[in-house]
């Protein structure tokens, strides 16, 4: 605890805690959860435990994970998301946005599109850019593909004929 690692009204999740730090005592820290809980966390486990501070520094990344048809031209892809972080009033232009193709998924081009905004407003950019990339990609013709798959019938087996007289 020496460290500082945190200071009352940073939000923070130790283990699988996440809270608003609202008291460091002698013998513990009581953080309060998004639902309104307080957890009350004793300092030997604090010193112990995994502890993420989410308003220690004061800008943040946003990561937006996307999918695109296997038919879509990915430069047009790029190109639609680079306009999207660029219209984007609390999205910043330095660091610059990011965009990364990573994966062949089962029904499609799998990506990350990524953007940096001020930490007090994490929460509300990662919504609208949601909102005006599937905007942006309808207006484009660019397909927001769902999971598919195909079956193939190989044809039942053949009825076996009754015997004469059955």
């Amino acid at each position: 605890m020496a460290e500082r690692p945190f200071l009352v009204g940073d939000v923070v999740e130790v283990d699988t805690v996440l809270g608003d730090v609202i008291s460091i005592d002698l013998l513990s820290v009581k953080l309060r959860t998004f639902d309104n809980l307080l957890v009350r966390i004793p300092n030997e486990t604090m010193v112990k435990a995994r502890l993420t501070n989410y308003t220690h520094h004061p800008i943040r990344r946003v990561e937006i994970p996307f999918s695109v048809a296997y038919s879509s031209d990915l430069p047009k892809v790029k190109a639609v998301l680079e306009e999207v972080a660029y219209h984007h009033p609390h999205a910043f232009d330095e660091p610059e946005p990011v965009i990364l193709f990573q994966a062949f998924g089962a029904s499609s081009i799998d990506g990350v599109f990524r953007v940096w905004c001020q930490r007090a407003q994490v929460l509300q950019v990662r919504s609208e850019l949601v909102v005006r990339i599937k905007q942006a990609f309808d207006a484009a013709g660019i397909e927001i593909p769902f999971p598919q798959q195909v079956v193939h019938h190989m044809g039942a087996p053949p009825l076996r004929e009754s015997p004469a007289g059955a």
